[in-house]
């Protein structure tokens, strides 16, 4: 099973596609949108990084991965890259135990910890938004 929902590289989704796949959290995939858009100052541009992960809105900042939305059924989940020193500040952040879970259980690459976090929630897009202030270098208020 893939992470997102479109794994067919020669389809790239189209908004009418994004809309029917993430249904009912389309406005927390525009508010995570928007958010990438605001901190990367440009738009995503959507990138198919293969059938296990499928078609991604990737967002990069000063020419590095910043982070990647996938579209899912009813759904989205979110791609961030941390260091081990941008683990260490987010550890400190208000975050909950599924989200500390996952962040814990990532596996460190030499790049980073690859955290994939589902997110169907105002509160989860909140605990993403904390995570990429982290990831911007921007001071977070925890």
């Amino acid at each position: 099973m893939s992470i997102g929902a479109f794994t067919d590289k020669s389809r790239m989704p189209s908004a009418a596609d994004l809309k029917a796949s993430v249904r009912s959290k389309l406005l927390i995939w525009e508010d995570l949108a928007r958010f990438g858009e605001e901190t990367c100052r440009r738009d995503g541009e959507w990138k198919f990084y293969g059938k296990n992960y499928g078609w991604a809105l990737r967002y990069r900042k000063a020419g590095k991965a910043f982070m990647s939305l996938y579209p899912c059924e009813d759904g989205l989940t979110v791609q961030v890259v941390l260091t081990d020193q941008q683990v260490a500040r987010a550890r400190a952040l208000r975050l909950s135990e599924r989200v500390r879970a996952l962040m814990e259980g990532a596996h460190p690459y030499p790049e980073g910890r690859w955290l994939f976090i589902p997110t169907t929630s105002r509160q989860g897009a909140e605990e993403v938004k904390r995570i990429l202030t982290v990831r911007s270098g921007q001071p977070e208020d925890g």
